[in-house]
């Protein structure tokens, strides 16, 4: 715990001139305070005795100063600090999300998604919550008790060390307190976990549940975490109030022990009646921050539990693959050499060599599981090659900014994902800074403009969740043409005569064809039925490239009868 706090310290260095004036600020508000005591004291064995009036009043109006400045001190002590915790806060949250943005797609594919959201938005409001009470709560209570304790010895050691005595015993009985709350709180956080997870999965088997006839499978089973997570809260709620109690009752206790002594020392005549009221009126002063600082423990338990496992979840992140800064005009020219890549101890790619050439239409042709996908994986940058080279326009990869190569590629995945938004907002997604007449172009070139002018609003018309509400051709081509508005330099279609009929992908190759600048096209399928529009094949077995049978002018045979015009592949397997 005590690395994931040294970890988290570096957050504060941006600001640490701003918190050290709140923690200066906590610590004249305990200034204006101390004096408070010894004002009563004062008060009591002096001038009420003598009947000075006038001594009385300043005294009075010199506590109330005080007061009234101490106040003052305490909001702007509290403003500074919980702008530098909120910013703090921010900061966290800014990295969970930059590393999140740059984690291999590996990681986002085996990582719950559940579990992801809990991290970025409620353990990082937990360390938020726990680090504001540190230093807006803890740490001014801990300035001001400190100080209290010096006027307290100056007005009765005595009483002084009674009540160290009596607070150093309770503090002993609090660990066990503090361990029984930590574990509570952790059986709360992990219901809360299974509870939130089971939510996004019952959100996502709708369809399912509905067609299998299983809704009482999910009823039984939401049921069984409802009441769990009643149990967990119940007991971590039952921790938290046992807490405030018992801290409540061992101050109050306290004080009942000050009155004791401090009565038997007066009616002994060993101290004064104003002694006693004054150091009673100084201990009242720190029942504040003595509740203030131990309502503060259980919500630094908890920020401190999720601060382990933030970290914890975050060193599971591996750097990202490519971090190259080298920027190039893509043309269309990709090249693989020799090239293997393994998911985990599977091999996916042996030893594959493939060109793309500019202004080329390839199709990658195959069986399920035979690499195809994983070609794309690759050219993409969503997945680094363990061995072997990927080249665009003759850079290495690994020296390139692939974000920006990327922003020079059109991708149509199988299944497009849509956000809650507009079409016109969901097409220019990445390429914002697109001429307005690119829309309407991408959309006719992908037969999607006239059911676009049909909808209510246009190209303004609000799309769903992955736009359920279109159909899946509509969707397939608003994802064809969110990949055409940027007018990339290479287009990729997975699949694409999964949701659109023949005649459609073939009429948009042959609008390709006639762009100026032509765009390489690469085409993944296993559907032959257009190959006679592609200037070469790729096919792939076992994820290796093999070598099509026969001479260029003959029928190319894998499984299927192809077209005798599609030209044979160039390959360098």
């Amino acid at each position: 715990m005590t690395h994931d706090l040294r970890k988290h310290r570096r957050f504060y260095r941006r600001s640490w001139k701003r918190l050290l004036l709140g923690v200066s600020l906590a610590a004249l508000q305990t200034v204006f305070l101390l004096p408070m005591p010894l004002l009563i004291q004062r008060v009591i064995d002096d001038a009420i005795p003598n009947r000075r009036r006038g001594e009385i009043l300043a005294l009075a109006a010199a506590m109330v100063a005080l007061t009234i400045a101490t106040a003052v001190v305490t909001l702007i002590a509290r403003r500074i600090t919980l702008g530098v915790t909120k910013r703090v806060a921010s900061d966290v949250r800014r990295e969970v999300l930059d590393r999140l943005n740059r984690a291999p797609r590996q990681f986002h594919i085996t990582a719950d998604q559940g579990t992801l959201h809990e991290m970025v938005v409620r353990e990082t409001d937990r360390v938020d919550l726990m680090t504001s009470s540190m230093l807006a709560d803890l740490l001014p209570s801990i300035v001001l008790i400190v100080g209290m304790m010096g006027v307290l010895i100056r007005i009765d050691w005595v009483l002084t060390m009674v009540t160290l005595v009596m607070g150093l015993g309770f503090g002993l009985a609090n660990r066990y307190l503090l361990r029984y709350i930590g574990d509570r709180y952790e059986r709360y956080h992990q219901a809360l976990e299974t509870f939130s997870r089971g939510v996004l999965h019952l959100l996502r088997v709708q369809d399912l549940m509905r067609v299998q006839g299983a809704r009482h499978i999910e009823e039984r089973r939401t049921e069984d975490e409802l009441e769990h997570l009643e149990d967990r809260a119940i007991a971590r709620a039952f921790a938290g109030t046992a807490y405030q109690v018992t801290q409540q009752s061992l101050i109050a206790l306290v004080g009942a022990a000050i009155l004791m002594v401090g009565g038997l020392r007066a009616a002994s005549g060993v101290t004064s009646i104003g002694d006693i009221i004054s150091f009673y009126a100084g201990f009242a002063l720190l029942r504040s921050p003595l509740s203030s600082g131990s309502g503060a423990i259980p919500t630094i338990i908890e920020g401190r539990q999720a601060m382990a496992r933030l970290h914890a979840r975050l060193d599971e992140i591996d750097p990202q693959a490519y971090t190259g800064i080298e920027r190039v005009i893509l043309r269309g020219s990709i090249e693989f050499d020799d090239v293997s890549m393994c998911y985990g101890d599977k091999q996916v790619l042996d030893r594959v060599s493939v060109v793309l050439q500019p202004g080329t239409t390839t199709a990658i042709i195959g069986a399920n599981g035979s690499g195809k996908s994983s070609i794309i994986n690759v050219l993409l940058g969503l997945y680094q090659p363990s061995a072997g080279t990927v080249r665009a326009e003759g850079v290495d990869y690994r020296s390139l900014d692939l974000e920006h190569l990327l922003q020079q590629v059109g991708v149509v995945p199988q299944v497009p994902f849509f956000f809650p938004g507009t079409i016109r907002e969901n097409l220019l997604y990445g390429s914002e800074n697109t001429k307005p007449d690119a829309v309407q172009r991408a959309l006719t070139m992908s037969h999607a403009w006239e059911f676009v002018q049909r909808l209510d609003g246009g190209l303004d018309a609000e799309l769903s969740d992955d736009a359920l509400t279109l159909s899946g051709g509509q969707r397939q081509r608003l994802a064809l043409a969110r990949a055409l508005v940027r007018a990339p330099a290479m287009l990729v279609l997975d699949e694409p005569t999964n949701h659109l009929d023949h005649a459609t992908v073939e009429q948009l190759l042959a609008v390709l064809a006639t762009l100026e600048p032509r765009p390489a096209v690469l085409v993944v399928t296993h559907d032959t039925g257009f190959l006679r529009h592609v200037d070469q094949v790729i096919r792939m077995e076992s994820g290796r490239v093999v070598e099509p049978p026969g001479s260029a002018d003959e029928p190319v045979r894998s499984g299927n009868e192809f077209s005798s015009s599609v030209p044979r592949a160039r390959l360098t397997n």
